[in-house]
């Protein structure tokens, strides 16, 4: 009897012991559910605060942004409503390239995304203006669209018989994912200015890593430039100008280059801040 009594006890510490092990795991599977989720909602609540941060970006652009989906226009910020000069009667959204004169050009920009056309475009109201146009490529809503970024070029003033126009180049940073002080965000919205000076100047640039990367290490090259003069490591190299017709040398050109102790050979875009002349040989 007494060993009868044993056998059922053996197996009740099973049955418990069993019972306390799915407990466990389904515990522990909970916390892994309950763990993804918190992340899930962390990811997401990151996306919609990166969304407003680039909602908010744009609707602060001087310049009209606007995107093409399907044809027509799926999106104007407060800038592009302004520009095209849109009431309550004449809608921006909806319309096409066309309809604001620009289907030819932003055709064009398309086969060069980044690169500036000068183009006329054409208010809601018939009137025609000059602008400055960018297109880029992007994806609107899951679907491939086309950025559209225009400015009013048709004052940027005559002086002396000459035309002026005056553009900006802007560094743009957000708190507190590129900074937590001033400081901080001054220096890098800095960095991004001179990047996007050095992209063609008359644009915006938002700062990432990379540009930290590339303004340290331009910051670090140009800090070592006077070094460079008093070891005399500049040098010239000359390259001779030839006549394709005859095969005669008719020319030659001068070209700077620093002898870099570490770096090598290096052309003046590296060490040179002005973008003009990045084109220097």
């Amino acid at each position: 009897m007494a060993r009868a009594e044993d056998i059922e006890q053996r197996r009740l510490a099973r049955e418990i012991s069993a019972r306390q092990q799915a407990e466990r795991l389904l515990e522990q599977k909970s916390l892994e559910l309950y763990i993804e989720a918190q992340e899930r909602q962390e990811a997401l609540q990151r996306l919609r605060e990166s969304e407003e941060r680039y909602r908010l970006i744009v609707e602060m652009s001087p310049d009209a942004i606007m995107v093409q989906l399907n044809g027509q226009v799926a999106f104007a910020n407060s800038a592009a409503r302004r520009m095209f000069a849109e009431s309550d009667h004449l809608q921006l959204t909806g319309l096409t390239m066309a309809d604001l004169g620009l289907q030819a050009d932003v055709a064009s920009a398309t086969e060069e995304p980044s690169e500036r056309i000068e183009t006329i475009a054409r208010r809601l109201d018939g009137q025609p203006f000059e602008i400055a146009l960018r297109c880029m490529p992007m994806t609107y809503d899951g679907k491939s669209a086309m950025q559209v970024v225009a400015r009013d070029i048709s004052e940027p003033v005559e002086f002396e018989g000459h035309r002026l126009q005056v553009t900006c180049s802007l560094g743009v940073t957000a708190f507190p994912d590129d900074g937590n002080d001033e400081d901080t965000l001054i220096e890098r919205a800095d960095a991004a200015m001179y990047i996007a000076k050095t992209a063609g100047r008359n644009l915006y640039q938002l700062y990432n890593a990379d540009i930290h990367l590339q303004f340290a290490e331009r910051s670090k090259i140009q800090s070592k430039l006077v070094d460079a003069i008093e070891h005399n490591q500049l040098i010239l190299l000359h390259q001779p100008q030839v006549d394709f017709a005859t095969g005669a040398i008719v020319g030659t050109e001068a070209l700077l280059r620093w002898q870099h102790p570490e770096l090598g050979v290096l052309k003046p875009s590296r060490f040179f801040t002005d973008s003009r002349r990045k084109q220097t040989h």
